[in-house]
């Protein structure tokens, strides 16, 4: 990532915008780990763990860029969190069809 824009199939993306998903991934998986660990529920966990990610997200916008805001940057922090979120529900689904299996 330390080309200044990554190029793919002709779409764009900009170094910010890949660093702003890729912090959207780190926050929501540390935050779906200790979420989990302390309300032991997988629903809570993705839906905090996506929260937490929009609230960093947007006070770093607000508070830290000030007038240069960009809700670009907001969208692809997103982008970040809901591709872990749906990675951890297709895990979820793959370990109940094992289960149920074993269970035969």
């Amino acid at each position: 990532m330390s080309i200044a824009q990554l190029d793919l199939y002709g779409w764009q993306v900009e170094e910010d915008k890949a660093m702003h998903y890729l912090a959207g991934v780190a926050i929501t998986s540390v935050a779906h780990d200790l979420i989990f660990e302390e309300t032991q529920s997988k629903e809570k966990a993705v839906l905090y763990s996506i929260a937490t990610t929009l609230a960093a997200a947007t006070f770093k916008e607000v508070f830290i860029d000030g007038k240069k805001a960009d809700g670009n940057d907001i969208a692809a922090s997103m982008y970040g969190a809901i591709t872990v979120s749906v990675a951890i529900e297709i895990d979820d689904l793959f370990k109940k069809r094992k289960r149920k299996r074993k269970k035969w």
